[in-house]
């Protein structure tokens, strides 16, 4: 069984300070103690600076845009059951 993973498609985001970095973290923490990966799709280069200067950058590691046959409601949830089902 392969691990879930989150893969957020930040290509559209024109702005992220370090607040949006610390929730996007948070996200990563949730969801490695389920045993999953988080994966940012389409960081831009500012992006990937302040990832890189909150210590965040293990969130940048490359990613693949998810199989279609993955994507649930819009987001590249994999393996685990939707929040919104229960």
């Amino acid at each position: 069984m392969r691990r879930p993973t989150l893969v957020v498609d930040v290509a559209a985001v024109g702005f992220c300070d370090c607040a949006g970095v610390r929730e996007l973290n948070a996200a990563a923490r949730r969801t490695r103690a389920e045993g999953g990966e988080f994966r940012l799709l389409g960081a831009d280069e500012s992006l990937r600076r302040v990832c890189e200067l909150a210590g965040a950058r293990d969130m940048l590691a490359p990613c693949l845009p998810p199989d279609p046959a993955d994507l649930i409601r819009g987001s590249a949830v994999t393996g685990t059951p939707d929040p919104l089902d229960s």
